[in-house]
């Protein structure tokens, strides 16, 4: 006499045949129900599964028992109960099943370790790869770039230029000595936009934008030119090029090379041209090297700082470290001031180039 009715299928032909189940001690014997001493088949009781989870016997109200490609259905539910003390792996995962979860979760593994050495590397990599893009290739991305960055910035309207290092000689001596100490292939291309928002960038192609608001915020030429000392930082290190490869890819960088505008938004914008915090304290520390360097005192650049500090709006500072540790760091250099001044910016200059871009005095 067999313990429990049930129908047994091989797994190689679709035929099906009643049978009783026993249980032994180390098995589950399978008998015809017309040879009760000859077991059809032994399943080690510690092997047994449920071929279904169970919200699907419950919907479907059958059971059905699995080994490997073997299967009993039971004749009820109930019978399941009656089982489950008798077979502890019912709702273990096959080994099949066990093998194709760790199978699955190294391959996981594998994508989050690659993905983990792409963020750390994908930096060194676009910095590295930006310091072969010649210059002459990297001028018309600056130039598009710088178009699409101004507008967004303008709240989607073109924005105008107010003194450029074309017109306005004080930004364009600024420009020549700073490419001198900061070792630039040629003089920077230097913008002021009339722009409310007080905010500065380097952008391919030996460019720097620096917006109405900032200029208005500075109260001295010299943190001025502290503010175009650290962007020239950014540029002698190839920063915008390598952050746009970053950011966006080799493919994005050649679409707005070769004319496909891709910037639209500040939301867009800003991430691009945002550096990592290490970058930004090496241009700090680079810029005030330069102003040193240029005869000017390099605790310009903290006083530039502490002038954007509060309320800035999503300008300079928001992507940037915090002003009172880039301040400290600051103070900590010690730098020797060249006793040459090449550098001078008269009050009348200065009060010129502010008037020009509608800052009052």
């Amino acid at each position: 006499m067999t313990d429990f009715s049930a129908f047994y299928s091989d797994g190689k032909t679709a035929a099906r045949r009643p049978v009783g189940l026993r249980i032994a001690d180390e098995t589950v014997d399978i008998i015809a129900t017309d040879a009760l001493d000859n077991p059809i088949a032994q399943w080690p009781r510690s092997a047994v599964r449920l071929r279904d989870d169970p919200a699907q016997i419950r919907r479907s109200g059958v059971v059905i028992l699995a080994y490997g490609t073997e299967q009993v259905r039971l004749a009820s539910t109930a019978d399941l109960e009656r089982l489950r003390p008798a077979l502890p792996g019912l709702t273990r995962p096959d080994p099949k099943t066990q093998l194709e979860r760790r199978a699955t979760l190294q391959w996981l593994g594998g994508i989050a370790a690659s993905l983990a050495g792409l963020y750390f590397i994908l930096p060194l990599l676009a910095a590295w790869g930006a310091g072969f893009v010649p210059l002459s290739w990297q001028r018309e991305m600056g130039a598009r770039a710088e178009a699409e960055l101004t507008n967004a910035l303008n709240r989607g309207s073109p924005a105008t230029v107010c003194a450029d290092t074309e017109n306005n000689d004080l930004a364009r001596r600024a420009a020549v000595a700073l490419a001198e100490v900061a070792q630039l292939p040629e003089a920077p291309s230097i913008r002021v936009y009339r722009i409310p928002l007080p905010n500065a960038f380097a952008l391919p192609g030996n460019r720097i934008v620096l917006t109405q608001g900032m200029l208005q915020r500075m109260q001295t030429p010299d943190q001025a030119l502290a503010v175009l000392a650290h962007e020239a930082a950014h540029l002698a290190h190839a920063d915008p090029l390598a952050s746009v490869i970053q950011h966006q890819g080799w493919g994005l960088a050649a679409q707005v090379l070769f004319g496909t505008g891709v910037l639209s938004n500040v939301a867009q914008v800003l991430p691009i041209f945002a550096y990592h915090r290490d970058l930004e304290r090496r241009a700090d520390a680079e810029g005030a090297r330069y102003l040193a360097a240029l005869g000017r005192p390099p605790q310009s650049l903290a006083e530039a700082l502490k002038r954007l500090a509060g309320n800035d709006g999503g300008g300079w500072l928001s992507t940037h470290p915090g002003t009172d540790e880039r301040a400290a760091a600051l103070a900590a250099l010690e730098l020797p001031v060249s006793p040459h001044a090449p550098l001078t910016a008269s009050p009348t200059e200065w009060r010129q180039l502010r008037a020009v871009c509608g800052i009052s005095p």
